[in-house]
């Protein structure tokens, strides 16, 4: 049974067609991207959910 997800607001920008929001789950780190259309509706997510481990890092080029 998969774990619920707690997501909070990291940031988030109007659009023409409402808000996008970029989410993270406070328990596991996950993250995702979810679009608001109205402020008194929930939003829904646009993109999948991306585990902390399958994130990209950033990597510094040898000097």
């Amino acid at each position: 049974m998969p774990d619920e997800h707690a997501w909070t607001t990291e940031s988030s920008h109007a659009t023409s067609s409402g808000r996008v929001r970029y989410v993270r789950c406070v328990h596991c780190g996950t993250r995702r991207v979810d679009f608001q259309e109205h402020p008194e509706l929930p939003p829904t997510a646009l993109s999948a959910e991306v585990p902390t481990s399958s994130a990209p890092t950033s990597r510094r080029a040898p000097s």
